[in-house]
């Protein structure tokens, strides 16, 4: 039977410490929200959680690495500077949204978190970009009018 976490309106994903409290990826803390579920997967005569959780957070900030090839710009034509999906041909959208963090840890500021955040959520995955939000998580990130995350 699948088991939900949820969050509600008045959590903040858009600061690093948001992001680390929930995510299980580099540089997460070590007892985030999706950590905990997965110690708990260790322990299956204590929990009866089998497999750890999947986390849009993890997915995004996937999708936003640079190496993936998921979030770029396009560097030519009328939608300079714009979203560029992965569907969209190489040559006109060369640059990347986010660049390669020194630390090696990727966290989007709050304008990058706010501006990438519904691109991801509308980018379907496919061959070239599997972290694609559409589907996976479009319907269960739920933002109000103002883009706060009011449940997720």
């Amino acid at each position: 039977v699948p088991t939900y976490f949820v969050t509600t309106r008045g959590y903040n994903f858009t600061t690093v410490k948001g992001i680390n409290d929930v995510c299980s990826s580099v540089g997460c803390d070590p007892f985030s929200l999706t950590q905990k579920i997965q110690y708990a997967t260790d322990f299956p005569k204590e929990s009866y959680l089998a497999i750890p959780a999947s986390s849009w957070v993890d997915d995004f900030l996937d999708w936003l690495n640079p190496g993936s090839g998921c979030c770029r710009l396009y560097t030519s034509g009328p939608n300079i500077g714009k979203f560029c999906s992965s569907n969209e041909s190489d040559w006109r959208c060369l640059l990347k949204c986010m660049p390669l963090p020194l630390n090696g840890i990727l966290r989007p500021d709050v304008k990058q978190f706010n501006t990438f955040l519904p691109h991801f959520l509308s980018d379907r995955p496919n061959l070239k970009c599997a972290k694609g939000g559409l589907g996976a998580y479009d319907k269960a990130v739920v933002m109000n009018e103002a883009g706060e995350i009011t449940a997720s």
